[in-house]
């Protein structure tokens, strides 16, 4: 549908996320253990819904249970680019 990722989008985000896996959890030792340990934050978009969906895919892919993403009610959002 118009404005989802394509599966290539889902895959290079997925990919974006097994690399920070790579950079801060194998190398850095970050421990992600549980869904509580990030706070996560989008706009109410499908396509940036789907692209942290698709980051913590590769970031987090031995992590059970689901993820929390807040979202502001688009009046107070404070997310937008500005162009």
């Amino acid at each position: 549908l118009l404005g989802q990722l394509t599966d290539i989008g889902k895959q290079v985000m997925e990919n974006l996320g097994k690399s920070l896996k790579t950079r801060y959890v194998d190398r850095l030792g970050l421990q992600i253990k549980s869904p509580e340990d990030l706070h996560l934050r989008s706009t109410d978009f499908a396509r940036t819904i789907e692209s942290l969906q698709s980051v913590l895919k590769g970031l987090c892919p031995h992590v059970p249970g689901h993820f929390k993403v807040h979202v502001q009610d688009h009046y107070l959002e404070t997310m937008y680019g500005t162009t």
